[in-house]
């Protein structure tokens, strides 16, 4: 079995000496980090590439962008992607900014973040907060992607219900056993194939033989 990939995240931070310092120890705990100091380039790259968690500086002395400008134009893209705000600023600043990126962000580390020899009990926090915001909205995205699967399925049995008098007649291999149409249709519909397992072979091999036949059918009539 191999081994599990990588978190990856985007670190936009101004300091280029915090970046070339602190990276070092986030990927040494395992993470795939990308830092970027101009936040306006960093959404560009958020655009073109896929990362599990952001890390997101407060300031920028080289953009007219602070942090709260660019979480906002992100969640205009992803409403949930882990985003942990990192500032030197105290929780009684009176910045409207900060405070909107406290309220909204995942989690807020402080400047300077714990490194793993100097403090190692906060560095490990740290890490669990990052791996359990990521786990949290993977978990999120698979319920999603199998609300979608369902829908689908659901939608092409009820297709393929409607255009044919006798889909009893027809059956399909759907992880290894003959099931017809009205079959598929009602373990779907009941629950009873989600979160067995059988539910992508079932839009992958069942479904898609359904839809080639339907076209087939229409093809021929």
């Amino acid at each position: 079995m191999g081994k599990p990939m990588p978190e990856t995240a985007l670190w936009v931070e101004d300091n280029q000496s915090i970046l070339s310092s602190f990276i070092p120890n986030l990927e040494n705990a395992g993470f795939v980090i990308q830092g970027e100091t101009n936040p306006d380039r960093a959404f560009e790259i958020f655009q073109k590439k896929q990362f599990d968690f952001i890390l997101l500086d407060l300031k920028f002395e080289n953009s007219p962008t602070n942090g709260a400008d660019l979480f906002i134009k992100i969640r205009k893209i992803d409403q949930n992607i882990p985003i942990f705000a990192i500032t030197s600023h105290s929780d009684d600043d009176q910045y409207p900014e900060f405070n909107f990126l406290c309220r909204m962000a995942d989690g807020v580390k402080q400047k300077p973040l714990p490194t793993p020899k100097a403090s190692k009990k906060e560095f490990d926090e740290m890490i669990g907060d990052f791996r359990r915001a990521v786990d949290s909205n993977l978990k999120y995205r698979f319920r999603k992607s199998e609300e979608i699967i369902y829908r689908t399925a659901l939608e092409l049995l009820e297709l393929w219900i409607g255009k044919h008098s006798s889909p009893n007649d027809k059956r399909y291999f759907v992880s290894g056993n003959l099931i017809s149409a009205n079959d598929l249709y009602q373990e779907i519909k009941c629950g009873t194939i989600l979160g067995n397992g059988y539910l992508t072979s079932l839009v992958n091999i069942g479904l898609r033989q359904m839809l080639y036949t339907m076209k087939k059918s229409d093809k021929e009539t």
